[in-house]
């Protein structure tokens, strides 16, 4: 599976493009600016 694919997958499941996940996530305090891949 492509990666193009895989993101067209996500859009079709979910109903949202990856711009809107991402805004989302951050509107409710999930992605923060000054995170990083080792913060949980």
């Amino acid at each position: 599976m492509s990666f193009q694919k895989y993101i067209a997958n996500i859009t079709e499941k979910t109903g949202k493009t990856p711009e809107k996940i991402r805004k989302d996530a951050r509107s409710q305090g999930v992605i923060v600016e000054d995170m990083t891949a080792t913060v949980f």
